[in-house]
């Protein structure tokens, strides 16, 4: 249990000196993780409020409202985010040895990197470093010896500052005296500054987008975020609406077809199951009817307005039956109810009971049409595209699953990256196809390996995805090609796939399975005219 009133006092003794934490958590004797979590909580609270300085030292600015002296403290100097498992990794960085900290600072370049070096254990995260340092060993060569150079040059600097000699108080003299007759000594002057609004309102803005980058992994200010957010939730709130529509649509269509079962002077009961501006419609058992406001009489408008409320049983009357476009049109009445409404009134009750249960098989039946239209969509603009051929080639990755990878394997087409469709191996993506091309994931070529391979990987594959870029298998490459890039190149193209298939197949079990579309499959077996067998587990 961490003291926090003994902290804060012991760190009032500390305000405008820069120290670190590691030092400071071995101090007490605490673990260092824990510590840190402490520290950065009291900075929340507003309790503390410090400075983190170029070499991952930190320098208080207050605590409990006391301040250190404003010369002590160089705030602007050293600017930096206050995320404590950000902080953690330039801490660990420290303790690396020269060639794994050039590799972390290439990686701390890239923004998805620091955000998976947050979710890496030490060992995970050196074990990573150390297979990049192997790989780009010859490179580095040079970037290592630079810096040998300026460790001899400062040392070398440092010897001969010990050596020079101060001046004498006779020399001090003829100095001060030459400053004052030529005026260019160093006189003292008080500077006024002045505070540029703006320029303080643009700071703290790009502090906030720093901060929300590093914590949610996008760059915005918190009003951006705000609006942003609101306006996802508005978008999803009216999907939902749309959706609710549609499944009422739906449920009206399939109920058309027992129209024929009723009669115009049908007076019976029936349940309103929703209500719009100018009427409402209501089940009366194994169809629906509607009533139409706008044309009841006043005296009608005000006998049977509290009555016409979604959910209210009311007894209506059958004025018209268009057999055409399967509509019953109702008025709501007080006569009897006529002896064959006995009957519509048991398949109301009965209707009412399974209304739970038809709209989940609607939402299915919906679900299905929209993966039905989604996939229809893909494939029809990667033709559109000229990609008929690599459509087939692409083809050829999914037979190889369905003989070798018979469980493991699933065809998706995510909804959030257009007109793709993608093919998981195990635990990773193995391919995937969309109306710009084709990306298959190789496996780095080694010194016996085909040299149009590396030539391949070197001219279209980024410097940042050539070794790392998935973690389970380091020698994964991902190589995105045109479709008239993939022209000559298949059989290249598929010997690196199944190299890359091999460790693919030792990385786990897939978690795309639930995302696995039997339609796409179905579509693609009658696009190639080859029988495509779904996965061992949709069986």
């Amino acid at each position: 249990m961490i003291n926090e009133n003994k902290v804060l006092s012991d760190l009032k003794d500390l305000l405008g000196k820069e120290f670190t934490l590691p030092e400071l958590a071995t101090s007490y004797n605490y673990e260092f993780d824990e510590f840190a979590q402490f520290f950065f909580e009291l900075d929340d609270i507003k309790k503390i409020d410090f400075s983190l300085t170029k070499n991952g030292g930190i320098r208080l600015i207050h605590v409990l409202g006391q301040g250190a002296k404003e010369e002590q403290i160089e705030t602007e100097k050293y600017s930096f985010p206050k995320d404590v498992n950000l902080y953690r990794l330039i801490i660990y960085s420290l303790s690396l040895d020269q060639q794994l900290r050039i590799e972390f600072d290439k990686c701390m370049v890239d923004d998805s990197f620091v955000e998976r070096f947050k979710n890496m254990s030490k060992n995970e995260l050196k074990s990573f470093l150390k297979s990049r340092a192997q790989f780009f060993e010859a490179e580095n060569k040079a970037e290592l010896e630079k810096i040998q150079k300026e460790k001899n040059d400062l040392l070398r600097l440092e010897k001969n500052k010990k050596k020079s000699s101060k001046l004498t108080d006779e020399e001090k003299n003829l100095v001060a005296e030459a400053q004052k007759k030529h005026q260019v000594g160093k006189k003292a002057v008080k500077v006024k500054t002045e505070i540029d609004i703006e320029q303080e309102r643009i700071n703290r803005l790009e502090v906030e987008r720093q901060r929300n980058y590093l914590k949610y992994g996008i760059s915005e200010t918190n009003k951006e975020q705000y609006l942003r957010l609101q306006k996802k939730q508005q978008l999803k709130e009216e999907a939902k609406i749309e959706e609710k529509k549609h499944t009422f649509k739906l449920r009206i269509e399939s109920r058309k077809e027992f129209v024929g079962n009723y009669s115009e002077g049908e007076v019976l009961h029936g349940i309103i199951t929703k209500v719009l501006h100018f009427g409402c419609f209501v089940d009366i058992g194994q169809s629906d009817g509607f009533i139409n406001t706008s044309k009841l009489s006043d005296s009608d408008k005000k006998k049977f307005s509290k009555k016409l409320t979604r959910g209210t049983r009311i007894k209506c009357e059958i004025v018209n039956i268009d057999y055409v476009k399967k509509n019953i049109d109702l008025v709501p009445t007080t006569k009897n109810l006529t002896k064959s409404a006995k009957h519509h009134n048991k398949n109301t009750t009965t209707s009412n009971n399974k209304l739970k249960k038809s709209t989940a098989i609607d939402k299915e039946v919906i679900k299905q049409k929209k993966e039905k239209e989604r996939v229809d969509t893909v494939i029809d603009s990667i033709l559109e595209a000229g990609g008929s051929d690599a459509l087939k080639f692409f083809i050829r990755f999914i037979g190889k699953n369905i003989k070798e990878n018979g469980n493991e394997w699933s065809i998706s087409v995510p909804k959030n990256k257009k007109n793709t469709i993608r093919l998981n191996n195990n635990g990773l993506e193995g391919a995937y196809i969309n109306d710009k091309g084709l990306m298959v994931v190789l496996l780095s070529p080694d010194g016996k390996s085909s040299a149009d391979l590396k030539y391949l990987i070197d001219r279209h594959v980024p410097v940042k995805d050539r070794q790392g870029k998935y973690t389970k298998v380091p020698k994964a490459v991902p190589l995105f090609l045109t479709f008239s890039q993939t022209q000559g190149k298949k059989k290249l193209l598929y010997s690196g796939y199944c190299e890359f298939f091999k460790e693919a197949v030792l990385t786990g079990t897939n978690k795309w399975k639930n995302a696995h579309s039997e339609y796409a499959i179905k579509r693609l077996s009658k696009l190639s005219s080859l029988e495509l067998v779904q996965p061992e587990y949709i069986k």
